[in-house]
């Protein structure tokens, strides 16, 4: 089994690291030059070659706050495009970050893609290590393609806990522990705060 992914960002790039070692992948970006050559493959190439792609684009926020899903949208259809020309059904593992409820829409408009989502945990200096010592993989989906996704992980993360759950379960779990993660930076800063006012060593 071959690969695919999508955007070779931070997150693309620990997955490509992650798997390498396990099976053949085959990676596109726009930015064709931070692509290794040897994984290097056109888009129409991956759609018609992998049956398991990972999607590892950006969501950034919009001036209300919301998430720009424009870039995630696009990649959608182009990969629709190209596999109802094949005549493939791929899975489409979306690793960016999405507001509840996106995944299960998005894989009843594209009738060609089957849509799973699994949240990274991935902090941007250490990715790589990141991915490969995760302590948990979340898969939310429907069944049979939740499955086929979670074997393919199983063989290289046997000691992982791999959980398969509901879309809007998967989407919860990376915005919860966005939460969690940010209200732990604001907490040690403001003691680190208290800690400076009153001249005591904050370690």
């Amino acid at each position: 089994m071959i690969i695919g992914i999508i955007g070779q960002g931070f997150v693309g790039t620990a997955i490509r690291e992650g798997l390498k070692n396990f099976y053949p992948v085959s990676v596109f970006d726009i930015k064709e030059d931070i692509c290794p050559k040897e994984n290097y493959h056109s888009l129409a190439a991956i759609v018609e070659n992998c049956e398991i792609i990972f999607q590892c684009l950006p969501t950034p926020m919009k001036k209300s706050g919301e998430c720009d899903l424009s870039i995630v949208r696009e990649s959608l259809e182009n990969v629709e495009f190209l596999a109802k020309k094949y005549r493939k059904k791929p899975i489409l593992v979306i690793k960016s970050t999405v507001p509840p409820g996106t995944c299960e829409s998005l894989n009843k408009e594209f009738k060609n893609i089957t849509i799973v989502f699994s949240p990274e945990f991935l902090t941007e200096a250490n990715s790589i290590e990141d991915f490969k010592n995760q302590s948990r993989i979340i898969i939310g989906g429907e069944k049979e393609p939740t499955i086929k996704v979670k074997q393919v992980l199983y063989r290289c993360f046997p000691h992982i806990p791999i959980v398969r759950t509901e879309f809007k379960t998967a989407e919860m779990v990376k915005y919860f522990t966005n939460n969690f993660l940010s209200t732990k930076v604001l907490f040690a800063n403001e003691m680190y705060q208290v800690c400076l006012k009153l001249n005591i060593d904050y370690d």
